[in-house]
């Protein structure tokens, strides 16, 4: 078993408890516990910072209807990703034409970070959503080269 993953179930009460989870450091927002239940329940809970702050007001304001999913959480919830994903959102804007990228690989920062990628490599990770076929370290929001391993 992962020292860190003991270490962090042991802390979950702790404040400060989901950089252990996340990685965090000085540049990235630790994982907010309740954003890696509701969100990473279905899927990676990608960093905040992968999308700016419209585009995840957006997401969370069509839950309902969430890639063809109801993903409605209870409204206090709701209050709580909005306030951790908004704070700790890009700063910049993401989408094209004023409107907000309702997807990451929608964003031109995703499209610059991966234009290298072939067709084929993209069918062998099976979704450009799936950061984990290729970023060994996504699931604690690390995406350094470092931890790249392209199929």
């Amino acid at each position: 078993m992962n020292p860190r993953t003991t270490l962090f179930g042991i802390l979950i009460g702790l404040p400060g408890a989901a950089v252990l989870a996340s990685g965090g450091g000085a540049n990235r927002a630790p994982l907010d516990p309740a954003y890696v239940a509701e969100c990473g329940s279905c899927h990676l809970a990608y960093p905040p910072r992968m999308l700016g702050a419209a585009s995840w007001l957006a997401l969370l304001g069509g839950l309902d209807q969430h890639f063809q999913v109801d993903a409605t959480v209870e409204t206090a919830t709701l209050a709580q990703l909005n306030g951790y994903l908004t704070a700790n959102s890009r700063r910049k804007p993401t989408g094209d034409a004023g409107a907000p990228a309702l997807r990451i690989s929608e964003t031109g920062w995703f499209r610059h970070e991966h234009d290298d990628i072939s067709t084929s490599q993209w069918s062998r990770v099976k979704s450009k959503s799936n950061c984990g076929g290729c970023h060994t370290g996504a699931a604690q929001g690390r995406y350094s080269e470092h931890e790249l391993r392209l199929p």
